[in-house]
């Protein structure tokens, strides 16, 4: 199972209620957990906005 959810793209992501860009700012905060972070900032790099 967790192998055909690695599958999915966003649009399917999207579908199941998870929004795209999620992972992208989950990823985006792991990088940079040792800045301070603003919501502006993550939201920015995802491309949404805040």
């Amino acid at each position: 199972m967790l192998v055909d959810a690695g599958r999915l793209d966003d649009a399917d992501r999207w579908q199941l209620g998870t929004p795209p860009w999620l992972s992208r700012a989950l990823e985006y905060v792991h990088d940079h957990f040792r800045r301070p972070l603003r919501i502006a900032d993550v939201a920015a790099a995802v491309g949404v906005h805040p």
